[in-house]
């Protein structure tokens, strides 16, 4: 996918919707301040991706979309992120994958990095 402004515009739109659906997300999600808690929250996760039920399942992946803008900064927390999403969603249907990974786009483009962006995308 080539992101021209039009593009970028659209995906910056789908990625506010998104996030505006934030209310299906735990509010745990927002507890998670450190490094050292990511890393222990994404460890717990495994158990749920693994037995929970759907929307067990979906609320973990929005809470690691929500963890991936909130520790962009962090590239291997990041990276970590990302690759949960990408291992877990797979059982999920394709408009729920799609929408984790505009999410992300889009938080990527919130932080002005527009490469990482469109990788996401393609």
């Amino acid at each position: 996918m080539v992101l021209n402004a039009r593009n970028d515009d659209k995906l910056q739109a789908a990625a506010q919707a998104l996030r505006a659906r934030g209310g299906t997300v735990r509010a745990q999600a927002f507890d998670v301040t450190d490094a050292a808690a990511v890393d222990a929250r994404l460890d717990a996760m495994a158990a749920v991706f693994a037995a929970g039920s759907f929307e067990q399942v979906r609320n973990e992946l929005d809470m690691c979309a929500r963890l991936f803008d909130r520790f962009f900064a962090d590239a291997a927390r990041r990276e970590r992120l990302e690759q949960t999403i990408r291992t877990a969603y797979q059982k999920l249907p394709p408009m729920i994958r799609i929408d984790l990974l505009l999410q992300i786009a889009g938080s990527a483009l919130d932080h002005g990095d527009r490469s990482r962006g469109q990788a996401l995308l393609d």
